[in-house]
Formats: C-alpha cells, sequence, structure tokens
C-alpha cells in the first residue's frame, strides 16, 4: 500500500521532470506502460492474482482501459507538457468531484448528496481563483490554457472512468479487473503514440 501511495503520488512530479529532460507524452507512455505491464505480468506469476479469462472482466475492461486509465493518463501527460507540477497536480485533485457527479448518473444507489455542495463549490472555486489570476504568474508555465485545458478534460473523463470503475468493482472481484484494464490501457496507449 505505501508503495503504490508514493508511486500514484510521485507520478505527475517524475512526469514532469522526465518532460523537462526533453522526453515527450509519445515516447514516455509507452516506456512507462510497458514497465506496467511486465511489472504486472510479474505478479501475476508469482502471485497468482489478476488473471482472468472471463469474457465480462475484458468486456469491462475495454471501458475501464479506456476511460479510465488511457485517455486521463495521455491528457494529463500532455497537460504536464505545459504546465508545473504544482498547477497540474492541484487540477488533477478534482478528479474525486468528477467521480463524484459521474457516479450520480452511472451507480446505482449512489447519488449526489446535495449538503456537499458547498464543499464542492470551494473547491471548485478555489482552482478557479489560481488558474484565472495566478496561473500565468507560476514559474514553468508553457501555455497555460492549453494545459488547463487538456487537465480539464483528463479530470472529466477520468471521473467518468472512475464512476465506471466503482460500478463494475460492485458487480464483480476487482482482481478479474486488472489484467484487461491494463491490456487495454497499454494498447490504446502504444496506439495513441
Amino acid at each position: 500500500m505505501l508503495l503504490a501511495t508514493l508511486g500514484w503520488g510521485a507520478s505527475s512530479v517524475l512526469t514532469r521532470a522526465i518532460i523537462l529532460q526533453g522526453v515527450d507524452t509519445y515516447t514516455l507512455l509507452p516506456m512507462r506502460m510497458i514497465f506496467a505491464m511486465l511489472t504486472l505480468g510479474l505478479t501475476i506469476l508469482f502471485t497468482r492474482r489478476f488473471g482472468t479469462r472471463s469474457r465480462l472482466a475484458w468486456k469491462r475492461g475495454l471501458v475501464l482501459g479506456t476511460v479510465a486509465m488511457a485517455f486521463p493518463m495521455f491528457l494529463m501527460t500532455l497537460a504536464l507538457e505545459d504546465l508545473p507540477v504544482s498547477l497540474g497536480g492541484l487540477l488533477i485533485a478534482l478528479i474525486p468531484i468528477a467521480t463524484i457527479g459521474a457516479a450520480h448518473f452511472i451507480v446505482e444507489g449512489e447519488r449526489f448528496q446535495p449538503k456537499s455542495l458547498p464543499g464542492l463549490l470551494i473547491a471548485l472555486a478555489g482552482s478557479a481563483v489560481l488558474v484565472g489570476i495566478g496561473g500565468d504568474s507560476i514559474a514553468g508555465v508553457g501555455n497555460l490554457w492549453r494545459g488547463v485545458g487538456l487537465i480539464t478534460s483528463c479530470v472529466v473523463i477520468a471521473g467518468v472512468g472512475g464512476a465506471y470503475s466503482r460500478k463494475y468493482t460492485l458487480e464483480m472481484p476487482s482482481d478479474d479487473l486488472v489484467l484487461p484494464q491494463f491490456t487495454v490501457n497499454t494498447v490504446v496507449l502504444l496506439g495513441l503514440s
């Protein structure tokens, strides 16, 4: 759990650091996914977890690998070519808000509660102020509005993907979804690169 937390938390920082060394999105993503698939393959080999032959898991893996993983990862990496991690990371942190909104429509029984609205509006307003007033003044900003547009698209798509992930894990074991979604994600990202 600690390694997963550190890996997820450091992902944007490491991505931006690699981009600043001259590696573009179209080179970086295939390298990341090949490493991820090798790691997953070794994990499956040694633990006998995450492998599946379920047709349903592979159908759902098409959705999750594309919507929850590939498109958000591609858009986020492109955005980090223009935005420093300080700004990009704060905007990426809006994914749970997008997931709440998407889950209202996608996941049965997970309806948006109006009492959550003030907190959500404060989070959105804070991000809007940061980008609108101070975005250009942050060191390392390339094309601010291109980066913000890409990150916003990433957040919305990842929110929809997160809602589908929740829906599917309520209907089947989450271990069955790992290999299909990582495989589809890798194929889609290799196709985009």
